[in-house]
């Protein structure tokens, strides 16, 4: 069987039956309810429970005025309270923080394990699919990069090699007179500093003509070829030539007058 009670009209409470007495007489003398918050409160207190939380108060956050006693519980849903970012750490007003996150978690970060730039949002997740980048070595048959765990095999089969050997080759440049492998030539050939030296040198040198054994500047050989070939041509036309009869030599421009 329950309990019976009684309601105390002082303080706005039921009471257990049994203590009704004893309670409504101390209730009456010592007990005031609060006019705000109906709370019952020692008369001797009222006036400090007044100021402690029905003196009106700007919310920290959001400034916005209301009892003290309410502070606490808006705290919690303050649009404005300070809350951290879940990926730098920072406190951001709460009606700002979903944007901040987004943009937050946007920005990458390098794995140290596989060299990848990846989502700040995503970096918990990443050590799940996370896979180190192989080691390359450089073949110097092919000049092809091949993982480390296959060069063995590369290196037994290669297809460079006998070309990597006719690169290694090296080609006299006369330019300026080295010695360079033939797969940099045209590298070569197109920096090559002695161009403008040997153009000189050699504008001071002598070329000996092979058709009349004489020393021309290099600079008007050209002009001494186209010469030097017709002259001779006619020297030639007019060679003497022994005759079969009489063993004589006779020039060969009159040949055509024997008959």
């Amino acid at each position: 069987m329950e309990d019976k009670v009684e309601y105390c009209a002082n303080c706005k409470r039921h009471i257990a039956a049994i203590n009704y007495v004893i309670h409504n007489v101390h209730c009456v003398r010592n007990i005031q309810l609060c006019e705000r918050c109906e709370e019952p409160v020692p008369r001797s207190e009222l006036e400090k429970h007044v100021e402690e939380n029905h003196t009106v108060q700007a919310c920290s956050d959001c400034g916005a005025p209301m009892e003290k006693w309410l502070i606490e519980k808006h705290k919690s849903s303050c649009s404005k309270r300070l809350t951290p970012c879940e990926f730098c750490k920072l406190d951001v007003p709460l009606d700002e923080l979903q944007e901040h996150t987004t943009a937050c978690g946007s920005r990458t970060e390098k794995c140290i394990i596989c060299k990848k730039h990846v989502l700040i949002k995503d970096l918990k997740a990443h050590p799940n699919f996370c896979q180190k980048v192989e080691e390359e070595i450089y073949c110097g048959d092919c000049g092809l990069k091949v993982a480390e765990k296959y060069f063995a095999i590369h290196a037994s089969v290669c297809k460079g090699r006998e070309l990597y050997a006719k690169d290694e080759e090296e080609v006299y440049c006369v330019n300026c007179g080295f010695m360079v492998a033939v797969k940099f030539f045209a590298v070569h050939l197109s920096v090559c500093k002695g161009r403008e030296l040997y153009a000189k040198d050699m504008l001071n040198k002598d070329y000996n003509c092979e058709m009349c054994g004489l020393k021309v500047p290099l600079n008007n050989v050209d002009f001494h070829m186209s010469m030097c070939q017709s002259s001779t041509s006619l020297r030639k036309s007019s060679v003497d030539i022994v005759c079969e009869y009489c063993q004589e030599e006779i020039p060969s421009k009159s040949m055509k007058n024997i008959s």
